[in-house]
């Protein structure tokens, strides 16, 4: 790029300083020098690079933060049937959880024992109740099996399966549009829009598809050409180079060769104009006939309104 025009230091730094991947560049040196002078537990850090470099990986990171709302109001339905499930057990099984122990000796207690073990227990409260006291066949206690297969269903069952369910489903959303625009990459071109059939169809290139975006239609070519209207002097910009440099300034995108192409036979720019043509003459037709229509109808009504006087006289 020798005919760009030189910018400072200054220029280019602040185009850079906010963009992520300089954001990330300096943090992963922040944490360097943290694991170099303080610990090296700060370079385990760095691993998240093999994340930022798969977009599976990141799929994986976004099913969970993507639905966040959701997962955060089940995470509030999962706390309030813990809290009142809590208040069954300090009322009624708080001797299940140890007459030595204080996990039930208050109801806060009470709740954060009942969340913590059902979670951390095969079973749940259930399974923590019967490591430390087993049903008696002679003495069953109903209330205590009730008590232990709803907190089984209820909160280990029931909505973990909710939270995986919206956690799945969104990964799976995810994926699918991570491979509709890997096929919009492998098989449209970022120019023109066409896509590969139409033009290995229709093109005169030997090389069809892989040729057209690599020759006629590559997109580096017109991120130089962007680059070079940016960086050169704008008072010495040609007619064609002001023009375009106003429309990308205006954001406005109709510069690019949308559905054209050169390589693209004659024949079928002919067959877009047939096509285009009668469709214009269908459309005219039908205009036609609306109006025909409006007319009779008008004509119709001037009949009955003399036909209903004839009738009065």
């Amino acid at each position: 790029f020798f005919f760009f025009k030189q910018k400072t230091a200054y220029e280019i730094s602040a185009c850079l300083v906010g963009s992520e991947m300089c954001i990330r560049d300096r943090a992963y040196g922040v944490l360097a020098f943290l694991g170099t002078l303080i610990h090296p537990f700060f370079f385990a850090f760095h691993l998240t690079e093999i994340v930022i470099r798969y977009s599976t990986l990141q799929n994986v990171i976004r099913s969970v933060w993507v639905p966040r709302y959701s997962l955060l109001l089940t995470l509030l339905v999962l706390i309030i049937f813990t809290y009142i499930l809590s208040i069954f057990a300090y009322q009624f099984f708080f001797e299940l959880f140890g007459e030595e122990s204080k996990l039930c000796d208050s109801t806060l207690n009470c709740f954060l024992a009942t969340f913590d073990l059902t979670f951390k227990n095969d079973g749940g409260v259930g399974g923590f109740f019967n490591s430390l006291q087993i049903q008696d066949a002679n003495d069953f206690k109903y209330g205590r099996f009730l008590f232990e297969n709803i907190v089984n269903i209820a909160l280990v069952i029931i909505m973990i399966n909710i939270v995986s369910g919206i956690i799945i489903d969104t990964f799976g959303s995810l994926r699918v549009q991570e491979e509709e625009k890997d096929k919009d990459i492998r098989s449209v071109c970022f120019i023109c829009g066409l896509n590969k059939e139409k033009i290995e169809k229709d093109s005169d290139l030997s090389g069809g598809f892989g040729e057209h975006i690599k020759q006629e239609h590559n997109m580096w070519h017109y991120i130089y050409f962007i680059a070079y209207l940016e960086f050169k002097d704008s008072t010495e910009y040609t007619g064609i180079e002001s023009y375009i440099a106003e429309m990308i300034k205006e954001k406005d995108t109709s510069w690019f060769p949308l559905n054209r192409a050169m390589s693209l036979n004659q024949d079928n720019e002919n067959d877009q104009e047939q096509e285009a043509e009668l469709i214009s003459t269908f459309e005219q037709e039908i205009e036609n006939t609306k109006k025909f229509m409006k007319d009779l109808n008008l004509a119709y009504s001037s009949i009955s309104g003399q036909v209903a006087k004839e009738n009065l006289f």
